[in-house]
């Protein structure tokens, strides 16, 4: 099965010279293709299309799109039913004089446009209802058994629904309004008894919308036209009874041409039994002949053209209706050339095929062009019906409603007493879970964001020092303070350092176990001129190397405060008096709470060191020698990174 969906996409435009050279490839190709499928066998090819009059004439002929399937907008009878199939898991059924009312109203839509037209209903009532849902971007929690359709809300809908079929072209079939029902009903009546008995396929549309019983139609072959007749049996009782078949020919032997013209003074009911007329036939397909139609094919080059199209698409479509409304002003404002064209295509349709000519006329029979009644007198079952002024009966019918609405004791006018303000509704469930969810999300990114800021921070503080340090530790300047003083060399710094320090072992606790803050660093820096001090005391050969200690001091100072920013020691302050940097989170569970996390606000510690007494104790610091001197083994002094000493060569 191939389905060539929407086929004017394929074949929009038939091949003529408005179409380039690219859309008659694609035409051609399609045909080759189709004219190609020898013995096809179980392949069937499906197009669909709602522009019919658009494609290409050689896509219809037989052998290809050979069978064409008509699916037009639904009459009052369907629409009722599609009304009924939307509604009925409504808590309160609609009366079905109300489907009755809607499906009258409902002229031309089509089966989504009762759908939309019902959910638009459903939607004021709500917020007839729940007026306060729109004061909240929340979903709030209401009763839908409190939701009533009522007839208003509908009338209501009528206004924010437009058809589909009233966007693309006008639709001109209307029922008669109630106001001007009792003038105008008998004339109506009168011209539908007419018609039923020269048109068969207007009793067709009678009985299908009265729904009096079981209709069938049938379609006689093509040699002598398509007929629709109406049958009491069925099809295969018809084939074999010569009775049945007897009156199949009788009743088409009846199937005539009519023409319908209505004429009269502006005003005498001819702009309403047109239209109305057509809401009583909307079983059959109308095809507008005005000049407003012609001109408004997009398809078409000159009104000719347009006009030849509809008779086209007419007679394609048999039975059907031919529409032109305002005949005396069509005939006066059209060319010569134009009512030539319409004069010979009624005159060169087939006797047996059933199309019906309706037309409107704004003046008298006796104004009406002579030309233009030639339409009218040599067809059989034709009708120029000049419509007269309501008798005293109608007219007595058409006051009595207004006089009785006069008459009628006015309704009390109250004054609206200020509504109270709707109450306020509960959450949904689901929308309080989902608040709730995304403030988990939301807290857990912010948590993943801090924990990752201060990571960050910690980083960028022992990148500085172990750039400083290492600068320091390839300076030959401050060689003599690079690495430990071995015991063998200087046997009385081991007596008289407590804490020693030098360069190397900076840049080893840079990295391990790590300094918290620039303060923690710089207060291991200053052990280094303590140590020269405790080493030399009084000694006047200890100057020098103090004095070099204190300049080591102040350029590893210098350096410090020129790389680092104040919002970096501000930020490692902060979070080394905290405890240590925050651990970043673990994922999120779905359905997890932010109280199921517990490892958002948990610090990594830093590790225990020994404070110097004048830091606060909620500060920690880097861990320092003890006040006793320990003596080590020439062959195991503790190194920069608690390695096993190895004795430096000299050479190094």
């Amino acid at each position: 099965m191939l389905n060539v969906s929407t086929s004017q996409a394929a074949a929009s435009i038939a091949r003529s010279s408005k179409t380039d050279q690219l859309h008659n490839s694609i035409v051609s190709t399609l045909l080759a293709l189709m004219d190609g499928l020898d013995h096809r066998g179980q392949i069937v090819i499906i197009g669909a299309t709602n522009r019919i009059d658009s494609l290409d004439p050689a896509l219809r002929r037989p052998g290809r799109f050979d069978r064409e399937l008509a699916f037009p907008l639904p009459n009052q009878t369907a629409r009722s039913t599609i009304l009924s199939i939307h509604t009925r898991l409504w808590s309160d059924q609609l009366s079905q004089d109300v489907l009755e009312e809607l499906a009258a109203k409902t002229v031309g839509y089509c089966g989504a446009d009762l759908k939309g037209l019902c959910t638009e209903a459903s939607m004021r009532a709500l917020r007839r209802a729940y007026p306060q849902i729109y004061d909240s971007n929340d979903k709030l929690l209401v009763d839908a058994s409190s939701v009533h359709v009522e007839r208003r809300d509908f009338m209501a809908a009528f206004a924010a629904i437009t058809p589909a079929s009233h966007r693309s072209a006008a639709t001109h079939a209307r029922p008669l309004p109630k106001l001007v029902e009792p003038l105008l009903k008998q004339n109506l009546a009168s011209i539908l008894q007419h018609l039923e008995g020269s048109f068969p396929p207007a009793a067709a549309c009678q009985v299908q919308s009265q729904g009096e019983g079981r209709t069938d139609t049938l379609q006689a072959g093509r040699q002598h036209g398509c007929q629709l007749m109406l049958l009491d049996s069925d099809e295969e009782d018809v084939a074999g009874d010569p009775g049945q078949e007897r009156s199949m020919l009788a009743l088409a032997e009846q199937q005539q041409q009519p023409r319908v013209l209505l004429c009269g003074p502006v005003g005498a009911g001819q702009a309403y039994l047109g239209p109305a007329l057509l809401h009583a036939l909307e079983g059959l397909p109308v095809h507008a002949l005005g000049l407003p139609s012609l001109l408004a094919d997009a398809n078409s080059r000159s009104p000719e053209e347009a006009l030849v199209h509809a008779f086209m698409e007419a007679c394609r479509g048999a039975p059907s209706i031919l529409y032109l409304p305002h005949l005396q002003a069509w005939w006066e404002t059209a060319h010569a050339a134009l009512r030539a064209t319409l004069w010979m295509l009624l005159a060169g349709l087939a006797p047996d095929l059933p199309l019906l000519l309706l037309t409107t006329a704004d003046v008298g029979l006796q104004d009406m062009d002579p030309e233009a009644l030639q339409l009218f007198q040599n067809s059989t079952g034709a009708v120029a019906q000049e419509l007269e002024p309501p008798d005293a009966k109608e007219r007595r019918a058409f006051f009595a409603e207004i006089c009785a609405a006069l008459a009628a004791k006015p309704v009390p006018r109250q004054k609206r007493a200020a509504k109270p303000p709707p109450p306020q509704l509960p959450r949904a469930p689901e929308a309080v879970a989902a608040e709730a969810a995304a403030a988990a999300q939301a807290e857990h990114r912010k948590a993943v964001a801090a924990a990752a800021a201060e990571e960050t921070a910690v980083r960028q503080l022992r990148m500085i020092l172990r750039d400083i340090a290492s600068a320091m530790l390839c300076t030959r300047r401050w060689q003599a303070f690079a690495e430990p003083v071995h015991p063998d060399d200087d046997p009385e710094y081991w007596q008289r350092v407590t804490n020693p320090m030098d360069v190397a072992t900076l840049l080893a606790r840079v990295d391990h176990p790590g300094y918290p803050t620039a303060a923690s660093f710089l207060e291991d820096v200053a052990l280094i001129p303590k140590g020269m001090e405790q080493r030399w005391r009084d000694d006047p050969d200890g100057l020098r190397p103090c004095s070099k200690a204190r300049a080591l001091q102040d350029e590893l100072h210098s350096r410090l405060e020129a790389r680092l920013s104040s919002e970096l020691r501000a930020a490692t302050d902060a979070i080394a008096a905290r405890g240590g940097p925050l651990k970043a989170p673990v994922p999120l569970a779905p359905g997890d709470s932010p109280g199921q996390d517990h490892d958002i606000d948990e610090p990594v510690p830093f590790p225990v060191q020994h404070q110097p007494e004048s830091a606060p104790s909620q500060n920690p610091q880097l861990p320092v020698a003890s006040e006793n001197p320990v003596m080590l083994p020439a062959s195991s002094s503790p190194g920069p990174i608690g390695a096993t000493w190895q004795q430096p060569s000299r050479s190094a």
